[in-house]
């Protein structure tokens, strides 16, 4: 039990846990920044680039299409083809 106890962030024990309301409201606010920053790779960006990536965030219509079969039957699949909404969505 001690080593339980022990295995509890400080920080947790003496701000508590998020609810499930605050999380959701900080996921919808990541999600936000994520679709703006899309075409942003990795190493950063110029200036063009990130300017390009938020307008393009007004024009995508989130997908509503299902997730494949084959990663809802659990079956192996090559995640370096998912790109950036891909990723947001099984995320949603």
């Amino acid at each position: 039990m001690k080593v339980v106890l022990a295995g509890i962030p400080p920080e947790a024990v003496g701000r508590g846990v998020y609810t499930e309301e605050a999380m959701r409201e900080r996921f919808l606010k990541v999600e936000r920044i994520a679709r703006r920053l899309a075409l942003i790779p990795e190493e950063g960006g110029s200036l063009p680039l990130y300017f390009l990536s938020f307008l393009q965030s007004f024009f995508l219509i989130k997908a509503v299409n299902p997730i494949p079969a084959v990663e809802l039957a659990d079956e192996p699949f090559d995640v370096a083809q998912l790109d950036t909404y891909d990723i947001l969505q099984r995320a949603r």
